[in-house]
């Protein structure tokens, strides 16, 4: 299977209402599965998994994504893995909520990454437009977190 195959498989899977799609091709078993909704994400994320054969076929590194957002918003990114945390503590009010004024340097949320606590803080200064992920939810490097209204 060629690489540019795989990416138009991706794309047609990510503009339709599909939750899971899985097949087969030179002895590659490629299964694409929709993320669970989150309650503040109008659209789901997707995920990708794949039993090649070795030699046989590689999935790319990373699959490209169009940022609607990137002319007036920033959107804050995971740095690491890890359990996102909105709040400093279990029934404690969030960082940040969708709404909130922030300044660059303030703190959105903590990310629990090999038992320590790391504080993700804000790029820019703005207003939180959307949180992309839900509290105790597990995150991938570079991950969308939230995204900053400018």
């Amino acid at each position: 299977m060629k690489q540019e195959d795989l990416f138009r498989i991706w794309d047609r899977f990510e503009k339709s209402d599909c939750s899971e799609f899985e097949f087969e091709s030179d002895g590659a078993r490629v299964v694409l599965k929709r993320m669970p909704v989150s309650a503040d994400r109008e659209k789901s994320g997707s995920t990708v998994s794949a039993d090649f054969p070795e030699g046989k076929a590689s999935l790319p590194e990373s699959v490209p994504h169009k940022n609607e957002n990137a002319n007036s918003s920033s959107v804050v990114k995971a740095p690491f893995a890890g359990t996102f945390y909105r709040s400093p503590g279990t029934g404690e009010e969030p960082f940040v909520s969708v709404g909130s004024t922030v300044r660059k340097g303030d703190t959105l949320g903590i990310i629990e990454a090999m038992k320590l606590m790391n504080e993700i803080v804000s790029p820019c200064s703005g207003k939180v437009k959307q949180i992309l992920v839900d509290d105790e939810t597990l995150v991938e490097y570079e991950q969308e977190l939230i995204v900053i209204e400018e």
